[in-house]
């Protein structure tokens, strides 16, 4: 096999389209990581401890048990590959590489979103009702703030460090924006989340809740389209890890293919689970095709 190096120079800068998805990483640093034991990965589920009054007797220790339990999950490898004949090759300037290169790492990284997703559904499909909202609720900044409410109101130390995260649709988001307590919050995310600052400008940081915009294929539905679910979740209340991760594309010369064809691949391997489920919050809106005018109320003053 040869490496692709040469050929991936800048030649001519042609312009290349390429179809509109998902970049994908969108959920990169939103859950706890863990500790690799033997090719699985365990997350600490803590339980909780009283204190007690010292007196003047001499007993025994009174200590109570640390409840301290650990979660495991075992990541998976996933790869995304494209061939190339040696004729496509020679047809490809700079623009072209860049595109088939930015195609292969956009697959990935929507893969570590899609193992977040799929853990944080699978944590709370046991929920006959949705937590919060149903199939013709439109997405309120009430609603939201409930689903906040709840997670503080269990103590998590999440609400403190602003590492509550909760994804929500474009359009969603354009109908947040239509209330004016939802308009006069920080538009921009705290300088300590985990992402760049060009996600940081997507994101919206309300009373320690990190709402930012994914694309719509990113959510999940369960009533052909009608509504849509997402989560609100605290950082500890989820585990992740992701111990390779390769999205750098790497292209080799495959001889034993008709043609010497170029083969391109990444790959990654990664795991992610629930661990404490009074932290995650299931939210159900309805799907918007438009964006609906929220009334000011206003108050007659008497002359």
């Amino acid at each position: 096999m040869l490496e692709a190096e040469k050929w991936f120079k800048e030649k001519i800068k042609d312009l290349i389209s390429v179809q509109y998805q998902a970049v994908g990483g969108y959920l990169d640093g939103t859950m706890m990581g863990g500790d690799e034991q033997a090719g699985t990965y365990k997350f600490p589920k803590i339980g909780r401890l009283e204190s007690y009054e010292i007196t003047s007797a001499i007993q025994n220790v009174g200590g109570g048990e640390a409840a301290l339990e650990m979660l495991s999950v075992a990541p998976k490898d996933y790869e995304a590959s494209a061939w190339l004949g040696k004729e496509d090759i020679y047809k490809m300037g700079p623009a072209a590489q860049g595109a088939l290169a930015q195609l292969l790492t956009m697959a990935i990284k929507r893969r570590r979103d899609t193992i977040k997703l799929e853990a944080l559904n699978t944590f709370t499909a046991a929920t006959d009702t949705q937590d919060i909202g149903g199939s013709s609720t439109l997405i309120d900044p009430l609603l939201l703030e409930q689903g906040r409410a709840e997670i503080a109101a269990t103590g998590a130390d999440d609400m403190h460090l602003g590492s509550v995260f909760c994804p929500v649709m474009e359009k969603w988001m354009s109908q947040l924006c239509q209330y004016k307590e939802w308009n006069d919050a920080r538009f921009i995310g705290n300088d300590n989340l985990p992402w760049a600052r060009s996600m940081r400008m997507r994101a919206k940081t309300i009373n320690g809740v990190n709402y930012f915009t994914m694309p719509d294929e990113m959510f999940t539905t369960d009533d052909a389209g009608t509504s849509y679910i997402t989560h609100m979740w605290a950082q500890s209340a989820m585990g992740a890890e992701t111990p390779w991760n390769q999205e750098a594309p790497e292209f080799q010369k495959i001889f034993e293919k008709e043609g010497s064809k170029w083969l391109g691949k990444v790959g990654l391997g990664g795991a992610a689970l629930g661990i404490q489920r009074q932290g995650v919050k299931k939210l159900r809106f309805k799907k918007q095709t438009t964006i609906d005018r929220i009334a000011i109320l206003t108050e007659a003053v008497s002359p």
